[in-house]
């Protein structure tokens, strides 16, 4: 997954949960 919003911000962002249903469906 993307984790750079994790990695910035120190936790999960709706940016990051995003990314991370983007990734599933690809």
């Amino acid at each position: 997954c993307v984790h750079v919003e994790v990695v910035i911000f120190g936790r999960v962002t709706p940016v990051e949960l995003a990314y991370n249903q983007v990734e599933k469906i690809v």
